[in-house]
């Protein structure tokens, strides 16, 4: 397998792949720990450095400019501070803003994880209320005039992705014969997916999904995912335990990962990197491993981060 993956790993380069969904920006605040607080029993942390990184479907286009592909990032920022370094990361990765949508009543979603001694000590989220958009027209009058080879929908369910919105992309890439690829959020009802090609959730996200206790056997698990969902293939990521893709048959990948440090933006690394090999002719299996293989690396890094073909090259021979 890896021989032929290491032969197809060229035919990923220059996919356009549109990417739909919530914008979140990361910011890692870095420091030591040498006591506990007086006031309450948690650690006192020395900020020795700050930095933000691009998350949710920005962290996705990211994923898809580092392995040589084209990604078109449509999602909603405010005017803030926070929009701004959204922007400046954009850049700096080569990734366009023209597809963002920007609104001043909105406040920039931002997620700020403190980190000591290599660990995470605590997050904080800023959400914003971004269930402003009453119909996908916004959104597919920005589409017009360009074309893809994919879809990913990365839905945080933070409100810029709604029933209606959903069912106008679907539409619109089943018109084209373009494939919409979805990483879905746990509180979704399942339906909200419907008609994609794939869902890309992890273990607790698919239970999450079907309401089901975690006894249930995985197998029973993803069969009754790509049933309800009606996709063509189904993929569970499984973290230290790989995943399992379903096709009609049970295709168990076991993980590549020698050591775990930071999980963080792995579903990312996943969708990415699928979708680019699954528009590149790869077959789903295929795809699969060729993304259990870039999520072995990221795994392995603080913080969100992607793979590129160089390191997927040297992951492919190392083998």
């Amino acid at each position: 397998m890896k021989t032929l993956l290491l032969k197809k790993l060229n035919n990923i380069r220059g996919k356009r792949i549109l990417i739909i969904g919530d914008i979140i920006l990361d910011k890692y605040v870095y420091g030591s720990v040498d006591r506990i607080s007086p006031e309450a029993p948690v650690p006192v942390v020395k900020i020795e450095k700050e930095e933000y990184k691009l998350g949710a479907s920005a962290n996705v286009a990211k994923n898809i400019v580092k392995m040589g592909g084209i990604p078109l990032l449509v999602g909603v920022i405010g005017k803030d501070k926070d929009a701004d370094i959204i922007k400046k990361l954009l850049k700096e990765n080569n990734i366009s803003s023209n597809f963002l949508i920007e609104n001043k009543r909105l406040k920039t979603i931002l997620k700020e994880r403190v980190i000591a001694l290599n660990q995470q000590v605590v997050r904080i989220d800023y959400d914003s209320d971004n269930t402003y958009l009453r119909s996908g027209a916004q959104i597919l009058n920005l589409l017009k005039n360009t074309s893809y080879h994919g879809v990913i929908i990365e839905d945080y369910n933070k409100g810029f992705l709604n029933a209606s919105i959903m069912k106008k992309i679907t539409d619109w890439c089943s018109k084209r014969e373009i494939i919409a690829v979805a990483d879905p959020h746990p509180t979704r009802d399942i339906g909200f997916y419907k008609d994609t090609y794939t869902i890309t959730p992890n273990f607790s996200e698919a239970i999450s999904l079907l309401h089901l206790k975690r006894e249930i056997p995985i197998k029973q698990i993803i069969k009754k995912l790509h049933k309800k969902c009606k996709n063509e293939i189904t993929l569970i990521t499984r973290g230290s335990k790989g995943m399992l893709l379903y096709d009609g048959n049970y295709h168990f990948i076991p993980t590549r990962a020698k050591k775990v440090y930071d999980v963080t933006g792995a579903g990312d690394t996943v969708v990415a990197i699928f979708t680019m090999a699954i528009v590149s002719g790869f077959t789903p299996i295929e795809a699969s491993q060729f993304a259990n293989y870039g999520a072995s690396y990221v795994v392995t890094q603080i913080g969100t981060t992607a793979c590129t073909p160089k390191i997927m090259k040297e992951i492919l021979e190392s083998e």
